[in-house]
Order: C-alpha cells, then sequence, then structure tokens
C-alpha cells in the first residue's frame, strides 16, 4: 500500500521555520514543502540550508518558495497550513485557512491572539468542518500535553518549566543578556510583560511576567547546567482552564534562561522613566547585535514537566 503524502504550506522561514521544515521532510510524509517568507533573503537563507541538509535535487524537487500565502493557495491546494511566522501574523493565516478550508497549525505563545483564534473558530471554523490548532510548539505545545498526561494520571499539583538557549551560556561581558533569540524579539517582550494564567489552590489567577525569579539546575552528561526560573505569559488561560477541570489544584510554569538573564531584563526595564514597555523590550533586543545569532550557533532545548499528588 502506498503511503499517503502531503504538501505543506510552511509559513515563516526564520530559524524555527527552517527547523520545522526539515522536520516535516524527515517525519512528515510530505511530498513537498512550499517555504513562504515576505522577507526574500529570508527564503534565500532557507533555500541554501535546504541544500545543505537534503543536497541540490531534493532541494528543488520536495521544496518552493514563495513571499505570500496567498499565491500558494492559488496556485495549487495545500494539504496543511503550518505557521512559524510571528505572532502577529497568525491571526491573518488563520483566516486564510479557514477562507480556503485547509488544516491549521502554529506554534502559539501570545494568549490574545489564541483567543481571538478560538473566537474565530467559534464563529467559522466549526461549521467548514476546519481544523485549526495554535500553541503546538514546544512550550505551549509539548508540555501542554504532558502537563495533560499528568494530570489525567492523578497529579494536582504540575510545575512546568522550558527553554530555549543557547548550547554554552554567552560570555556576559559581551552578551548581558546571556541569550540570543531563536524567535522574534516581539514575541520574547509580550512574554516578558504580560500576565500570565497559573492555577493556585484550585484557582485560575493572573501572575505578572518576571515576577518572581528562582534558581533550576539540571544534570547533563555529568554536568550541573545553572538556569534561572521566571513566570512568563506563553500559555493562553485555556490550558490553565483544562488542567482545571482534570483536576488540578496547582499550575506552575516557568521560563529558563541563564542565570542572570531575568535580572538584567528587569534592571533594563526598570531604568526606564515609565517601567518599559514591550516595545521597549523588543526593540532593545532587536537592536543589539551582540544579542543576534550567528552561523554555526548551536542551542539548548530544556523542558521539565513535574507531578505530584497533594492528599
Amino acid at each position: 500500500m502506498t503511503e499517503k503524502t502531503y504538501h505543506y504550506a510552511l509559513c515563516g522561514a526564520g530559524d524555527v521555520g527552517k527547523a520545522a521544515a526539515h522536520d516535516i521532510k524527515v517525519h512528515g510524509s510530505a511530498h513537498l514543502i512550499t517555504i513562504i517568507d515576505p522577507n526574500k533573503d529570508q527564503l534565500q537563507r532557507a533555500f541554501r540550508r535546504m541544500k545543505e541538509l537534503f543536497g541540490d535535487l531534493a532541494a528543488q524537487q520536495h521544496f518552493r518558495y514563495a513571499t505570500d500565502l496567498r499565491d500558494v493557495l492559488n496556485d495549487g491546494r495545500p494539504d496543511i497550513i503550518v505557521s512559524c511566522a510571528s505572532h502577529a501574523a497568525n491571526i491573518g493565516l488563520t483566516k486564510l485557512a479557514i477562507e480556503a478550508k485547509i488544516p491549521y497549525c502554529d506554534l502559539g505563545g501570545h494568549h490574545g491572539i489564541v483567543e481571538e483564534q478560538a473566537r474565530m473558530v467559534a464563529k467559522l471554523a466549526d461549521h467548514r468542518g476546519v481544523s485549526i490548532a495554535p500553541d503546538c510548539g514546544v512550550s505551549p505545545g509539548t508540555a501542554n500535553i504532558l502537563a495533560k498526561d499528568l494530570a489525567e494520571k492523578g497529579c494536582t499539583v504540575i510545575r512546568s518549566r522550558c527553554g530555549g538557549n543557547p548550547l554554552d551560556c554567552p560570555d556576559p561581558s559581551e552578551n548581558p543578556l546571556r541569550y540570543k533569540p531563536v524567535f522574534s524579539p516581539e514575541g520574547i517582550a509580550r512574554e516578558y510583560t504580560a500576565e500570565a494564567a497559573m492555577i493556585r489552590r484550585g484557582k485560575i489567577v493572573k501572575v505578572k511576567a518576571l515576577s518572581k525569579i528562582e534558581p533550576y539546575a539540571f544534570e547533563h552528561y555529568g554536568m550541573t547546567h545553572l538556569f534561572e526560573s521566571a513566570p512568563t505569559a506563553n500559555n493562553s488561560h485555556f490550558a490553565a482552564q483544562h488542567l482545571l477541570s482534570l483536576g488540578v489544584r496547582e499550575f506552575d510554569y516557568g521560563t529558563l534562561r541563564y542565570k542572570g538573564h531575568f535580572r538584567e531584563v528587569k534592571r533594563y526595564m526598570g531604568a526606564l522613566h515609565h517601567d518599559g514597555t514591550e516595545a521597549d523590550l523588543a526593540h532593545w533586543v532587536r537592536s543589539r547585535p551582540r544579542f543576534a545569532r550567528e552561523a554555526g550557533d548551536r542551542d539548548r532545548l530544556t523542558l521539565g514537566v513535574e507531578g505530584s499528588r497533594e492528599y
């Protein structure tokens, strides 16, 4: 029996988009992946990276490149739309997916946008038989699936920690953030300045981002890695609501960064006369070349979801 294969429309050609393209090609039964990004330089970099990963022939036969999803929809119907684009693009992409009746997923991470997508689903997508699945990244995404699994096994207290960071901690004298963004500075700034939905004593509460910084250490290949954790606004309130419905009494989420990162962010924000805004923080991260990723940079993804039963 011939295996069914799919045409993916992949929106976003940045570092995360290129990684997704590789994963889809290897694991997603794809016969064609159309990578879409309005930035032609990004598309060129994506094309070069696919050639490095899969060779010249595969890069030409199994990948296409476009600057606008609408052109792809007009040219040939993809089987699924996957967004690795910035948060701001996801509402428009969701609308196009619903109109075209094509399943859609994205990496989420912006609770306001996810809530708007939920309204769009209730209003339009359900009636058209379209599946719309935001928050399908690592966290939110995989971390939520693990938390749900723990809740269904009877855990009432769940602690989730996740962070993507450089493989080795950058020199603080050159990079005081000890961090290089793998996704948009606007997305990071949103997570660091909004409120996070947690569960405390059986009730959903809003917790200010970066309001509590805690140490976090783990062993890996005989080495101890020192991180710190702080609450950030990654998850929509839907995650907390669902865990609460499963009997969870305490749910706590924190983003992991190298030790000193969050204090540096708070120091910068506090130095501004108005305590800093999402736009201020995004501009700061984007405008500093020393925070930028370079060719050959490698990353470390850390994910820990723990559960216990409170009697």
